[in-house]
């Protein structure tokens, strides 16, 4: 039993291991591909999980000046104040929106370029198989599968990579 939760744990590091080989596998790729574009985008990722904080704490104030306006009626200061609020929170969902559109647009352009480079990172390795194996058509097969297999991967893996400060910053 005791050996077993041994390899149970060595198994749960294991598993830690290869996500932590496989982010700092992709972020290499990805700081070489466009390093200033690739932290741009997650700069822009993290705006909507810092607008929470401001945007509970103008629900509060809301919440406040209504409950303010009940025990001392004074029409004209709660309708400035909630007006002011509501310009406030239009102004943070503003900000949200444009940081998710702009965060897509420099996504899909950082993608292209990703793509681009695993293409000529492919290209090289390609170059240095002999022209025997590169005749043979298993071989062909197998090497035009991990290829789109890779290419795919690589996108979607940074697909996740760019939102993960997003994920900790909302936490």
């Amino acid at each position: 039993s005791r050996q077993r939760q041994n390899h149970q744990v060595k198994k749960n590091f294991s598993a830690l291991n290869q996500i932590g080989f496989i982010l700092k596998f992709a972020g290499r790729i990805y700081s070489q591909t466009d390093r200033a574009l690739f932290l741009w985008i997650i700069c822009l990722n993290i705006v909507p999980s810092l607008v929470i904080v401001p945007n509970l704490y103008l629900d509060k104030l809301f919440l406040d000046i209504i409950v303010a306006h009940l025990r001392q009626p004074n029409f004209d200061w709660a309708l400035r104040n909630i007006l002011i609020i509501v310009a406030c929170k239009f102004l943070l969902d503003i900000c949200r929106t444009l940081s998710n559109r702009f965060s897509g647009f420099y996504a899909r352009k950082f993608f292209m370029k990703l793509r681009q480079h695993t293409e000529v990172m492919v290209g090289t390795k390609y170059a240095t198989i002999g022209v025997p194996t590169l005749e043979d058509p298993k071989f062909k097969d197998r090497y035009q599968k991990i290829e789109r297999e890779s290419m795919d991967r690589l996108v979607r893996i940074a697909e996740n990579y760019i939102r993960l400060p997003q994920h900790f910053v909302g936490i």
